[in-house]
Protein backbone atom coordinates (compact mmCIF):
# COMPACT_ATOMS: atom_id res chain seq x y z
CA UNK A 1 0.00 0.00 0.00
CA UNK A 2 2.78 2.34 0.92
CA UNK A 3 4.54 1.59 -2.31
CA UNK A 4 1.35 2.19 -4.22
CA UNK A 5 0.92 5.64 -2.66
CA UNK A 6 4.50 6.52 -3.56
CA UNK A 7 3.86 5.43 -7.15
CA UNK A 8 0.77 7.63 -7.32
CA UNK A 9 2.69 10.67 -6.03
CA UNK A 10 5.45 10.11 -8.57
CA UNK A 11 2.87 9.71 -11.34
CA UNK A 12 1.16 12.97 -10.39
CA UNK A 13 4.47 14.80 -10.35
CA UNK A 14 5.40 13.42 -13.76
CA UNK A 15 2.05 14.46 -15.22
CA UNK A 16 2.45 17.96 -13.74
CA UNK A 17 5.94 18.29 -15.20
CA UNK A 18 4.70 17.16 -18.60
CA UNK A 19 1.97 19.84 -18.46
CA UNK A 20 4.53 22.54 -17.75
CA UNK A 21 6.60 21.44 -20.72
CA UNK A 22 3.56 21.52 -22.99
CA UNK A 23 2.79 25.04 -21.83
CA UNK A 24 6.33 26.08 -22.64
CA UNK A 25 5.93 24.75 -26.16
CA UNK A 26 2.97 27.06 -26.63
CA UNK A 27 5.18 30.12 -25.85
CA UNK A 28 7.47 31.60 -28.57
CA UNK A 29 10.79 33.12 -27.55
CA UNK A 30 12.63 35.54 -29.87
CA UNK A 31 15.42 33.74 -31.71
CA UNK A 32 16.81 36.81 -33.41
CA UNK A 33 15.16 36.21 -36.80
CA UNK A 34 11.71 37.63 -36.20
CA UNK A 35 12.69 41.19 -35.47
CA UNK A 36 11.21 41.05 -31.97
CA UNK A 37 13.18 41.94 -28.87
CA UNK A 38 14.56 39.20 -26.66
CA UNK A 39 17.45 36.81 -26.87
CA UNK A 40 19.14 37.31 -30.23
CA UNK A 41 21.06 34.09 -30.00
CA UNK A 42 24.34 36.02 -30.58
CA UNK A 43 24.85 38.05 -27.45
CA UNK A 44 25.92 35.31 -25.08
CA UNK A 45 24.85 36.55 -21.65
CA UNK A 46 21.73 38.25 -22.95
CA UNK A 47 19.77 38.60 -19.76
CA UNK A 48 17.11 36.19 -21.06
CA UNK A 49 14.29 35.96 -18.51
CA UNK A 50 12.36 33.22 -20.24
CA UNK A 51 9.44 35.64 -20.72
CA UNK A 52 7.42 35.60 -23.94
CA UNK A 53 7.75 38.42 -26.51
CA UNK A 54 5.22 41.08 -25.62
CA UNK A 55 4.57 41.71 -29.35
CA UNK A 56 3.74 38.08 -30.05
CA UNK A 57 0.21 36.87 -29.56
CA UNK A 58 -0.18 33.71 -27.54
CA UNK A 59 -2.88 32.66 -29.95
CA UNK A 60 -0.62 32.52 -33.02
CA UNK A 61 0.24 29.08 -34.23
CA UNK A 62 3.95 29.31 -35.11
CA UNK A 63 6.25 27.02 -37.07
CA UNK A 64 9.94 27.38 -37.87
CA UNK A 65 11.25 26.82 -41.37
CA UNK A 66 14.53 25.10 -42.06
CA UNK A 67 16.23 28.46 -42.68
CA UNK A 68 15.54 29.48 -39.06
CA UNK A 69 12.92 32.04 -40.09
CA UNK A 70 10.03 31.97 -37.64
CA UNK A 71 6.61 32.42 -39.22
CA UNK A 72 2.97 31.67 -38.59
CA UNK A 73 1.33 28.92 -40.64
CA UNK A 74 -1.44 31.38 -41.41
CA UNK A 75 0.96 34.10 -42.52
CA UNK A 76 1.22 35.26 -46.12
CA UNK A 77 4.98 34.84 -45.84
CA UNK A 78 4.50 31.27 -46.86
CA UNK A 79 3.23 32.47 -50.24
CA UNK A 80 6.48 33.17 -52.10
CA UNK A 81 6.62 36.59 -53.68
CA UNK A 82 3.48 37.85 -51.98
CA UNK A 83 5.34 39.91 -49.40
CA UNK A 84 7.99 42.51 -50.14
CA UNK A 85 10.10 41.32 -47.22
CA UNK A 86 10.29 37.77 -48.52
CA UNK A 87 13.32 36.96 -50.66
CA UNK A 88 12.62 34.36 -53.32
CA UNK A 89 15.12 31.54 -53.24
CA UNK A 90 16.25 30.04 -56.54
CA UNK A 91 17.21 26.40 -56.53
CA UNK A 92 20.54 26.29 -58.35
CA UNK A 93 19.96 22.65 -59.17
CA UNK A 94 16.74 23.43 -60.94
CA UNK A 95 16.63 23.15 -64.72
CA UNK A 96 14.34 26.18 -64.99
CA UNK A 97 15.73 29.19 -66.96
CA UNK A 98 16.89 32.14 -64.83
CA UNK A 99 16.31 35.68 -66.18
CA UNK A 100 19.53 37.83 -66.28
CA UNK A 101 19.30 41.63 -66.85
CA UNK A 102 20.54 42.71 -70.30
CA UNK A 103 23.20 45.35 -69.44
CA UNK A 104 23.91 46.21 -73.10
CA UNK A 105 20.26 46.83 -73.80
CA UNK A 106 20.11 49.16 -70.81
CA UNK A 107 23.20 51.13 -71.95
CA UNK A 108 21.82 51.49 -75.45
CA UNK A 109 18.47 52.68 -74.17
CA UNK A 110 18.01 56.34 -75.17
CA UNK A 111 16.84 57.12 -71.65
CA UNK A 112 20.31 56.26 -70.33
CA UNK A 113 22.39 57.43 -73.29
CA UNK A 114 25.80 58.94 -72.48
CA UNK A 115 27.85 61.14 -74.82
CA UNK A 116 31.27 62.51 -73.93
CA UNK A 117 33.70 64.96 -75.56
CA UNK A 118 36.89 65.75 -73.67
CA UNK A 119 39.87 67.88 -74.77
CA UNK A 120 43.06 66.14 -73.64
CA UNK A 121 45.60 68.50 -75.28
CA UNK A 122 46.54 71.30 -75.05
CA UNK A 123 46.41 71.49 -71.26
CA UNK A 124 44.39 74.20 -69.57
CA UNK A 125 46.45 77.45 -69.34
CA UNK A 126 49.36 75.77 -71.12
CA UNK A 127 51.70 78.01 -73.14
CA UNK A 128 52.95 77.15 -76.65
CA UNK A 129 55.44 78.99 -78.83
CA UNK A 130 54.15 80.88 -81.85
CA UNK A 131 55.33 79.59 -85.20
CA UNK A 132 55.81 76.04 -83.92
CA UNK A 133 53.30 73.15 -84.16
CA UNK A 134 51.55 71.96 -81.01
CA UNK A 135 49.35 68.92 -80.42
CA UNK A 136 45.56 69.06 -80.24
CA UNK A 137 43.94 65.88 -78.95
CA UNK A 138 40.51 64.85 -77.72
CA UNK A 139 38.43 61.79 -76.89
CA UNK A 140 34.74 61.22 -77.69
CA UNK A 141 32.24 58.46 -77.03
CA UNK A 142 28.54 57.69 -77.43
CA UNK A 143 26.84 54.70 -75.82
CA UNK A 144 24.40 54.58 -78.73
CA UNK A 145 26.84 54.59 -81.64
CA UNK A 146 30.34 53.19 -82.27
CA UNK A 147 33.19 55.61 -83.14
CA UNK A 148 32.89 54.99 -86.90
CA UNK A 149 29.40 56.51 -86.78
CA UNK A 150 30.54 59.69 -85.02
CA UNK A 151 31.85 63.00 -86.33
CA UNK A 152 33.90 65.65 -84.54
CA UNK A 153 34.42 69.35 -85.09
CA UNK A 154 37.25 71.41 -83.58
CA UNK A 155 36.77 75.17 -83.22
CA UNK A 156 39.14 77.89 -82.03
CA UNK A 157 38.96 81.58 -81.23
CA UNK A 158 41.06 84.30 -79.70
CA UNK A 159 39.90 84.66 -76.14
CA UNK A 160 37.64 87.63 -76.95
CA UNK A 161 37.00 86.76 -80.62
CA UNK A 162 34.61 84.59 -82.63
CA UNK A 163 34.75 80.86 -83.25
CA UNK A 164 36.46 79.50 -86.37
CA UNK A 165 36.38 75.88 -87.50
CA UNK A 166 39.79 74.21 -87.48
CA UNK A 167 39.02 70.58 -88.39
CA UNK A 168 35.99 68.42 -89.14
CA UNK A 169 36.79 64.73 -89.05
CA UNK A 170 35.99 61.31 -87.60
CA UNK A 171 37.62 59.84 -84.49
CA UNK A 172 39.65 56.66 -84.71
CA UNK A 173 38.36 53.27 -83.56
CA UNK A 174 39.08 54.13 -79.91
CA UNK A 175 37.36 57.52 -80.05
CA UNK A 176 40.57 59.59 -80.28
CA UNK A 177 40.78 62.66 -82.49
CA UNK A 178 44.12 64.49 -82.81
CA UNK A 179 46.22 66.66 -85.11
CA UNK A 180 48.88 69.38 -85.03
CA UNK A 181 48.30 73.08 -85.49
CA UNK A 182 50.57 76.13 -85.81
CA UNK A 183 49.68 79.73 -84.94
CA UNK A 184 51.91 82.42 -86.51
CA UNK A 185 53.86 84.92 -84.43
CA UNK A 186 51.68 87.89 -85.32
CA UNK A 187 48.63 86.08 -83.91
CA UNK A 188 50.13 85.27 -80.50
CA UNK A 189 47.46 85.66 -77.79
CA UNK A 190 45.26 83.64 -75.45
CA UNK A 191 42.94 81.25 -77.28
CA UNK A 192 39.94 79.07 -76.46
CA UNK A 193 39.35 75.65 -78.02
CA UNK A 194 36.23 73.49 -78.08
CA UNK A 195 35.34 70.03 -79.40
CA UNK A 196 31.86 69.06 -80.64
CA UNK A 197 30.69 65.46 -81.05
CA UNK A 198 27.93 64.76 -83.60
CA UNK A 199 26.35 61.31 -83.83
CA UNK A 200 24.66 59.55 -86.74
CA UNK A 201 21.23 60.75 -85.57
CA UNK A 202 22.50 64.38 -85.57
CA UNK A 203 22.58 64.55 -81.78
CA UNK A 204 25.43 66.85 -80.67
CA UNK A 205 27.47 67.16 -77.52
CA UNK A 206 29.98 69.94 -76.89
CA UNK A 207 33.02 69.86 -74.62
CA UNK A 208 33.96 72.51 -72.13
CA UNK A 209 36.18 75.26 -73.54
CA UNK A 210 39.94 74.83 -73.04
CA UNK A 211 41.95 78.08 -72.71
CA UNK A 212 45.65 78.15 -73.64
CA UNK A 213 48.26 80.70 -74.68
CA UNK A 214 50.47 81.27 -77.71
CA UNK A 215 53.66 83.09 -76.74
CA UNK A 216 56.39 84.94 -78.60
CA UNK A 217 59.93 86.02 -77.88
CA UNK A 218 60.71 89.75 -78.24
CA UNK A 219 62.08 90.26 -81.75
CA UNK A 220 62.02 86.51 -82.27
CA UNK A 221 65.42 85.48 -83.61
CA UNK A 222 68.65 87.47 -83.85
CA UNK A 223 68.31 90.64 -85.92
CA UNK A 224 71.36 90.47 -88.21
CA UNK A 225 70.23 93.26 -90.60
CA UNK A 226 71.64 91.33 -93.57
CA UNK A 227 68.53 91.77 -95.70
CA UNK A 228 68.65 94.80 -98.01
CA UNK A 229 65.39 96.01 -96.48
CA UNK A 230 65.13 96.42 -92.71
CA UNK A 231 62.76 94.07 -90.94
CA UNK A 232 59.25 94.82 -89.84
CA UNK A 233 58.86 97.84 -87.57
CA UNK A 234 62.36 99.27 -88.01
CA UNK A 235 62.41 103.02 -88.67
CA UNK A 236 65.27 105.33 -89.73
CA UNK A 237 65.53 108.93 -88.52
CA UNK A 238 68.05 111.69 -89.21
CA UNK A 239 71.40 110.57 -90.61
CA UNK A 240 71.02 106.86 -89.74
CA UNK A 241 71.06 104.18 -92.45
CA UNK A 242 71.59 100.50 -93.04
CA UNK A 243 75.12 99.78 -94.28
CA UNK A 244 76.62 96.67 -95.89
CA UNK A 245 79.88 95.27 -97.14
CA UNK A 246 78.06 93.38 -99.85
CA UNK A 247 77.29 90.28 -97.82
CA UNK A 248 76.71 91.40 -94.21
CA UNK A 249 74.59 94.30 -93.09
CA UNK A 250 74.49 96.47 -89.96
CA UNK A 251 72.97 99.67 -88.63
CA UNK A 252 75.01 102.86 -89.06
CA UNK A 253 73.89 105.73 -86.83
CA UNK A 254 76.05 108.65 -88.06
CA UNK A 255 78.62 107.49 -90.57
CA UNK A 256 82.17 108.78 -90.38
CA UNK A 257 81.27 112.45 -90.70
CA UNK A 258 80.88 115.64 -88.65
CA UNK A 259 77.78 117.07 -87.02
CA UNK A 260 75.59 114.07 -87.62
CA UNK A 261 72.69 112.71 -85.61
CA UNK A 262 70.90 109.44 -86.30
CA UNK A 263 68.27 107.28 -84.66
CA UNK A 264 67.08 103.79 -85.62
CA UNK A 265 64.18 102.29 -83.69
CA UNK A 266 61.51 99.64 -83.86
CA UNK A 267 57.95 100.89 -83.37
CA UNK A 268 56.25 97.50 -83.56
CA UNK A 269 57.97 95.03 -81.25
CA UNK A 270 58.29 95.80 -77.55
CA UNK A 271 60.64 94.25 -75.02
CA UNK A 272 58.84 92.78 -72.01
CA UNK A 273 59.34 94.13 -68.49
CA UNK A 274 61.22 91.97 -66.01
CA UNK A 275 64.62 90.32 -66.16
CA UNK A 276 66.26 90.46 -69.58
CA UNK A 277 69.48 89.83 -71.48
CA UNK A 278 70.26 92.01 -74.49
CA UNK A 279 73.07 91.00 -76.81
CA UNK A 280 74.50 93.13 -79.63
CA UNK A 281 77.69 93.84 -81.51
CA UNK A 282 79.11 97.37 -81.61
CA UNK A 283 81.84 99.23 -83.43
CA UNK A 284 83.13 102.80 -83.10
CA UNK A 285 86.18 104.79 -84.19
CA UNK A 286 87.72 106.31 -87.30
CA UNK A 287 89.06 103.64 -89.64
CA UNK A 288 91.62 106.03 -91.16
CA UNK A 289 92.68 107.68 -87.88
CA UNK A 290 93.11 105.15 -85.05
CA UNK A 291 93.01 106.68 -81.59
CA UNK A 292 90.64 108.26 -79.13
CA UNK A 293 90.00 111.62 -80.69
CA UNK A 294 86.53 110.90 -82.08
CA UNK A 295 83.11 111.96 -80.86
CA UNK A 296 80.60 111.82 -79.51
CA UNK A 297 79.22 108.40 -78.84
CA UNK A 298 76.06 106.31 -79.15
CA UNK A 299 73.56 104.44 -77.01
CA UNK A 300 70.99 101.71 -76.87
CA UNK A 301 67.74 102.78 -75.21
CA UNK A 302 64.69 100.80 -74.09
CA UNK A 303 61.94 103.43 -73.97
CA UNK A 304 58.75 102.55 -72.11
CA UNK A 305 56.06 104.46 -74.00
CA UNK A 306 52.38 103.73 -74.37
CA UNK A 307 52.41 103.52 -78.15
CA UNK A 308 54.32 104.21 -81.36
CA UNK A 309 53.09 107.82 -81.50
CA UNK A 310 54.67 108.61 -78.13
CA UNK A 311 57.82 106.83 -79.30
CA UNK A 312 58.03 109.03 -82.42
CA UNK A 313 57.58 112.15 -80.26
CA UNK A 314 60.48 111.01 -78.08
CA UNK A 315 62.74 110.42 -81.09
CA UNK A 316 61.95 113.88 -82.44
CA UNK A 317 62.82 115.51 -79.11
CA UNK A 318 66.22 113.92 -78.36
CA UNK A 319 69.34 116.16 -78.37
CA UNK A 320 72.64 115.72 -80.20
CA UNK A 321 76.23 116.30 -79.06
CA UNK A 322 76.89 115.04 -75.55
CA UNK A 323 73.23 113.99 -75.28
CA UNK A 324 74.13 111.15 -77.68
CA UNK A 325 70.79 111.24 -79.44
CA UNK A 326 68.82 109.90 -76.45
CA UNK A 327 68.93 112.75 -73.95
CA UNK A 328 65.70 114.69 -73.31
CA UNK A 329 65.89 115.20 -69.54
CA UNK A 330 68.20 116.67 -66.93
CA UNK A 331 69.86 120.05 -66.55
CA UNK A 332 71.72 119.91 -69.87
CA UNK A 333 69.73 117.77 -72.31
CA UNK A 334 66.36 118.70 -70.84
CA UNK A 335 67.34 122.35 -70.44
CA UNK A 336 66.37 122.07 -66.80
CA UNK A 337 62.77 121.30 -67.70
CA UNK A 338 60.45 118.70 -66.23
CA UNK A 339 60.62 116.20 -69.07
CA UNK A 340 59.67 112.81 -67.63
CA UNK A 341 60.29 109.57 -69.49
CA UNK A 342 60.70 105.96 -68.41
CA UNK A 343 63.79 104.68 -70.16
CA UNK A 344 66.87 102.49 -69.70
CA UNK A 345 70.10 103.42 -71.49
CA UNK A 346 73.49 101.80 -72.16
CA UNK A 347 75.81 104.45 -73.57
CA UNK A 348 79.15 104.07 -75.33
CA UNK A 349 80.75 107.44 -74.74
CA UNK A 350 83.93 108.45 -76.62
CA UNK A 351 84.11 112.17 -75.79
CA UNK A 352 84.64 113.85 -72.45
CA UNK A 353 81.84 116.33 -71.69
CA UNK A 354 82.52 118.55 -68.70
CA UNK A 355 79.49 120.78 -69.23
CA UNK A 356 77.32 121.26 -66.18
CA UNK A 357 74.49 118.78 -66.40
CA UNK A 358 76.52 116.21 -68.35
CA UNK A 359 79.49 115.86 -66.02
CA UNK A 360 81.10 112.75 -67.47
CA UNK A 361 82.63 110.77 -64.60
CA UNK A 362 85.88 110.18 -66.51
CA UNK A 363 87.91 111.72 -69.32
CA UNK A 364 88.36 108.29 -70.88
CA UNK A 365 86.15 106.22 -73.16
CA UNK A 366 83.53 104.54 -71.01
CA UNK A 367 80.38 102.44 -70.94
CA UNK A 368 77.66 103.71 -68.61
CA UNK A 369 74.14 102.87 -67.44
CA UNK A 370 71.75 105.84 -67.31
CA UNK A 371 68.04 106.18 -66.72
CA UNK A 372 65.04 108.21 -67.87
CA UNK A 373 66.53 110.28 -70.68
CA UNK A 374 69.27 111.95 -68.63
CA UNK A 375 72.85 111.39 -69.94
CA UNK A 376 74.19 113.39 -67.00
CA UNK A 377 72.87 111.02 -64.33
CA UNK A 378 75.42 108.22 -64.55
CA UNK A 379 74.15 105.32 -62.43
CA UNK A 380 76.95 102.84 -63.19
CA UNK A 381 80.00 103.21 -65.41
CA UNK A 382 83.36 101.70 -66.40
CA UNK A 383 86.40 102.98 -68.32
CA UNK A 384 87.05 100.92 -71.44
CA UNK A 385 88.75 101.80 -74.73
CA UNK A 386 86.20 101.70 -77.54
CA UNK A 387 87.65 103.59 -80.54
CA UNK A 388 89.52 100.78 -82.25
CA UNK A 389 87.09 100.41 -85.21
CA UNK A 390 86.69 96.72 -84.33
CA UNK A 391 83.52 94.79 -83.65
CA UNK A 392 82.92 93.89 -80.00
CA UNK A 393 80.19 91.79 -78.40
CA UNK A 394 78.12 93.42 -75.66
CA UNK A 395 75.84 91.60 -73.23
CA UNK A 396 73.55 93.53 -70.87
CA UNK A 397 71.58 91.65 -68.22
CA UNK A 398 69.10 92.89 -65.64
CA UNK A 399 68.16 90.81 -62.62
CA UNK A 400 65.91 92.68 -60.24
CA UNK A 401 67.77 95.87 -59.37
CA UNK A 402 71.12 94.54 -60.59
CA UNK A 403 72.60 95.44 -63.98
CA UNK A 404 75.47 93.46 -65.48
CA UNK A 405 77.39 94.57 -68.58
CA UNK A 406 79.95 92.39 -70.35
CA UNK A 407 82.22 93.21 -73.28
CA UNK A 408 83.73 90.31 -75.23
CA UNK A 409 82.84 88.07 -72.29
CA UNK A 410 84.54 90.23 -69.66
CA UNK A 411 82.39 91.70 -66.90
CA UNK A 412 82.68 95.48 -66.72
CA UNK A 413 79.65 96.41 -64.59
CA UNK A 414 77.87 94.25 -62.03
CA UNK A 415 76.03 96.37 -59.49
CA UNK A 416 72.60 97.27 -58.15
CA UNK A 417 70.76 100.50 -58.82
CA UNK A 418 68.61 101.45 -55.88
CA UNK A 419 64.93 101.32 -56.76
CA UNK A 420 65.55 100.10 -60.30
CA UNK A 421 63.45 97.56 -62.15
CA UNK A 422 63.48 96.96 -65.88
CA UNK A 423 60.19 98.16 -67.34
CA UNK A 424 60.57 97.07 -70.94
CA UNK A 425 59.53 99.05 -74.00
CA UNK A 426 60.72 99.92 -77.50
CA UNK A 427 64.33 99.48 -78.68
CA UNK A 428 66.05 102.70 -79.83
CA UNK A 429 69.62 103.12 -81.13
CA UNK A 430 71.00 106.65 -81.34
CA UNK A 431 74.32 108.40 -81.93
CA UNK A 432 75.85 111.80 -82.69
CA UNK A 433 79.00 113.53 -83.89
CA UNK A 434 80.11 117.16 -83.70
CA UNK A 435 83.39 118.88 -84.35
CA UNK A 436 84.90 115.41 -84.03
CA UNK A 437 83.56 112.23 -85.56
CA UNK A 438 83.43 108.43 -85.30
CA UNK A 439 81.57 105.54 -86.87
CA UNK A 440 78.75 104.32 -84.63
CA UNK A 441 77.71 100.85 -85.78
CA UNK A 442 75.32 98.22 -84.35
CA UNK A 443 74.70 94.63 -85.48
CA UNK A 444 73.31 91.24 -84.44
CA UNK A 445 70.72 92.29 -81.86
CA UNK A 446 69.33 89.49 -79.72
CA UNK A 447 66.75 89.84 -76.96
CA UNK A 448 66.70 86.96 -74.48
CA UNK A 449 63.55 86.69 -72.37
CA UNK A 450 61.06 83.99 -71.60
CA UNK A 451 58.40 83.28 -74.18
CA UNK A 452 55.32 85.28 -73.16
CA UNK A 453 51.73 85.70 -74.29
CA UNK A 454 51.20 89.31 -75.43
Amino acid sequence: MKNFLIFQVVLVLMLSFAGCENKKKDTIYDDGNTGNSGDSGDSGDSGDTGLPDNNTSDDDDIVKKDDDTVMSEDSDLFQNGDNENDEETVDVDSSDDIAVPDEDAEKNDDGGRVMTAVILLPGYSSIHEAGKPFQIKGEVSDTKYPPDQLNVKWEIKKYSGTWTTLVEDKPDSSGITEFQHTIPENDAAYFALRLTLKALDDTEFMSQEKVFGICTYPFGKIQDFNDPVLGEGWMLSGDAYRDSDGSNGWLELTGDDYNKRGVIYNNLMKVYPGDITIKLDIRTGQPSVPGDSGADGFAMTVFDSENAVALADYVAAVKTGGCLGYGVAGEYCGLGGETIVDAFHIEFDTWYNSEQGLDDPTTENHIAVNLNGNPGGHQLWKNIFLEDSLWHSIEVTTSGSKVTVKMDGNTLIDNDIEGFSFRGGYIVFSGSTGAAKNLHSVDDLEIVQECRVP
